[in-house]
């Protein structure tokens, strides 16, 4: 996001539509962290496949 302060980053991402209801059915009530949301990124980031990026042949 470019954004510097972890506090201001978080408020930003709680002030989106839908994603409450989102951090509640991956890890319950009132879990809007950022440690959860560096769980919800690195878990997306699993899920990417990079095509002719070197890692297998």
């Amino acid at each position: 996001m470019g954004m510097k302060d972890l506090d201001v980053t978080m408020q930003r991402v709680r002030e989106i539509s839908g994603y409450a209801e989102y951090f509640e059915k991956a890890f319950g009530k009132n879990n809007m962290s950022s440690d959860n949301a560096a769980k919800a990124v690195a878990a997306f980031e699993r899920t990417l496949i990079t095509p002719n990026s070197g890692g297998f042949n």
